[in-house]
């Protein structure tokens, strides 16, 4: 983890900073960055910026997982949010590589929640890898992280967005690290899964109740949901998002028990707003935008399986005229 850096990238069996970027303004059509650290090649970021006056305010916390259960709040954004995004890693030190890459992304409308977790060992005689995905309003789990053994060692809950912060509930409390939490005050968000088409062609996700002028979402290349508690061996992770206009994934895996440690592979795709691949890096699901639609949307699985192919999102909707929503990928 990185404070003042937007960006940053690691490579390499002794991952070494390739590049970052540092936070330098929003403006009016966009927004700018300052290198901070020169990229040793181009590289491609899909970004989605969030714009006009349905949004009033927004934040955001740097906290600490507690190391006992139970309930714990955080304050500081200055206002009570309706949607909030958490993102974070394993360590409590900032600047610092840690040598292994976990990580968890997590995000609540209120109502529902959905979180995903990862881990990937570094420096083993045999890759040691897995991953975490839960999205279910009767529990509104949050965040997690795992541990080296393929076990979970922090999980909480979402409880309730405060005045001036938010609060939740520690179900398991082993190890401090750092989470940031992103909240954002108005437009309308829906937070949801649904299982990507098992045949190719058409398939709707419906239930969001609005039309959408975005989705983000992130697949696990899972056939459901995880049990509680219970990390998947091996990681496979696919994140992308889309707008009426443009879409843009990214996706990993690597693989659990390879004693060679080559069962790694990446993929970018600006024509994909899903994909998730295999340890070659060969396509095992993917699919493309096809609309949004008054309660939902509609993608087309251009590759599809009957088995892995479980996702978490959040939609959000822009309720005026003056509110922006876009997504595009640029090169850098």
């Amino acid at each position: 983890m990185t404070a003042g850096a937007c960006l940053i990238i690691y490579e390499g069996t002794t991952p070494t900073l390739v590049g970052s970027f540092d936070f330098t303004s929003q403006d009016s059509d966009g927004f700018t960055l300052t290198v901070g650290t020169q990229f040793v090649a181009s590289v491609t970021i899909g970004y989605l910026a969030l714009g006009g006056s349905d949004i009033t305010n927004v934040g955001l916390i740097s906290t600490t997982h507690p190391t006992s259960t139970g309930s714990w709040s955080n304050t500081g954004f200055g206002f009570q949010p309706n949607f909030m995004l958490s993102f974070g890693g394993r360590t409590t030190s900032l600047d610092t590589n840690t040598g292994n890459a976990p990580f968890n992304i997590g995000f609540t409308d209120g109502t529902n929640a959905a979180q995903f977790s990862a881990w990937v060992s570094d420096a083993v005689a045999a890759s040691i890898t897995g991953d975490y995905v839960r999205s279910a309003a009767a529990q509104l789990e949050m965040m997690s992280s795992i541990n080296n053994s393929t076990t979970i060692e922090n999980r909480s809950t979402f409880t309730s967005f405060d005045t001036n912060g938010f609060t939740m509930n520690a179900i398991e409390a082993a190890r401090a690290c750092n989470l940031f939490v992103l909240g954002i005050k108005g437009a309308t968000w829906f937070v949801g899964d649904y299982l990507a088409g098992s045949s190719t062609g058409n398939f709707s996700e419906t239930g969001v109740g609005f039309k959408p002028a975005a989705v983000f979402n992130l697949f696990a290349q899972h056939t459901a949901q995880s049990t509680v508690d219970t990390p998947t061996t091996g990681n496979h992770t696919s994140i992308g998002a889309f707008d009426a206009s443009a879409q843009v994934v990214t996706s990993t895996t690597a693989s659990h028990g390879d004693a060679s440690n080559t069962g790694y592979a990446n993929t970018q795709a600006t024509n994909k707003c899903y994909r998730t691949i295999d340890s070659a890096g060969a396509v095992v699901a993917e699919g493309a935008f096809v609309s949004l639609d008054n309660d939902g949307f509609t993608l087309n699985a251009t590759t599809a399986t009957a088995g892995d192919r479980f996702g978490i999102y959040f939609a959000v909707k822009s309720t005026s005229a003056a509110t922006a929503v876009r997504l595009r990928s640029q090169l850098y």
